[in-house]
C-alpha cells in the first residue's frame, strides 16, 4: 500500500471522527435538522482546509516548483493558516493546487506528520507465511449433476 493511500485512508478517518463528533452532540442536545446540517458543514469546511494545507505543505516542499507558483502557494498556505478554521481556497485555487500537486505526483502530508508528533516506525519484514499468497481468490468448480 502506497503512502498516498494511507494518507488518503487517515484524512478520511480524521473527518469521519470529526463528523461524529458534531453530530452527536448535537444530537445529544436535541438541535434540530438545521443546525445539524450546520455543524456538518463546519466540519466539512475543516476537512478540506487541512487538506488543502497537507497538498500546500508537499507543493512547497517540492524542488521542481517555480519561483511564480512558489510565491503564490506561499501566499496561499499563509493565509489558510492564519485566517483560522472557516477558511479554504477558493475553487479555482483549489483546482490549480490540485493540478500541480497531481503533476508533480506527491503524497499527502498528514497534519501528525505537519505538527512532528508521529515518528516514523522501523520497517517489519513480511512474514513468511504472507509472502506467497495468491493473487487471486480460488475460482468455483462447476458441479457436474450425473446423479
Amino acid at each position: 500500500m502506497g503512502s498516498d493511500t494511507r494518507n488518503r485512508r487517515a484524512f478520511a478517518r480524521a473527518r469521519s471522527k470529526r463528523r461524529a463528533a458534531a453530530g452527536e452532540s448535537l444530537y445529544a442536545e436535541g438541535a434540530g435538522a438545521d443546525e445539524m446540517v450546520r455543524a456538518w458543514e463546519i466540519a466539512e469546511r475543516a476537512t478540506r482546509r487541512e487538506t488543502e494545507i497537507g497538498m500546500l505543505d508537499a507543493l512547497l516542499a517540492c524542488p521542481e516548483l517555480g519561483i511564480a507558483e512558489g510565491d503564490a502557494f506561499t501566499n496561499m498556505h499563509r493565509w489558510l493558516v492564519q485566517a483560522g478554521s472557516p477558511a479554504t481556497l477558493t475553487p479555482r485555487q483549489r483546482r490549480w493546487v490540485a493540478d500541480r500537486f497531481a503533476a508533480f505526483d506527491l503524497s499527502m502530508v498528514t497534519p501528525a506528520e505537519r505538527n512532528g508528533s508521529v515518528p516514523r516506525g522501523r520497517e517489519v519484514p513480511v512474514p513468511a507465511v504472507l509472502q506467497h499468497l495468491p493473487k487471486k481468490p480460488p475460482t468455483r468448480r462447476e458441479e457436474n449433476d450425473d446423479g
